[in-house]
């Protein structure tokens, strides 16, 4: 039992932490004390409705430009149709004078001399 006191004696009681025992003072007791840093988990929401933001703004823009630059291509479109039928009307037009002036004139009274 000797033994068994010493070997008690010489061990340190265990160290309890009682976090209501320590009281810490702020070194001005007038002031406020500083606010606490701000966790990562806290700019979550905002970055989230930040992104939503820029990425409905980047769509309604890219609608815009895809409506402007459909209206351009198409006054081109236009443009060169009107072209292209102009171009094909005067072929026409030159066939048909070179058709009805190549045709020998008659008069409508050969309908009647033939038969």
């Amino acid at each position: 039992m000797n033994k068994f006191l010493i070997r008690y004696s010489q061990m340190r009681a265990p160290r309890l932490l009682r976090s209501y025992s320590t009281v810490r003072f702020n070194e001005n007791f007038n002031q406020q004390a500083p606010d606490p840093k701000p966790k990562i988990s806290q700019f979550k929401y905002p970055l989230y409705h930040t992104f939503l933001l820029a990425s409905t703004a980047y769509m309604g823009f890219h609608v815009v430009w895809y409506h402007l630059e459909y209206k351009e291509v198409e006054k081109d479109l236009k443009e060169k149709a009107e072209r292209l039928e102009n171009e094909m009307q005067k072929a026409l037009d030159e066939v048909r004078t070179e058709v009805v002036d190549s045709k020998p004139k008659r008069s409508w009274l050969t309908f009647w001399r033939n038969s």
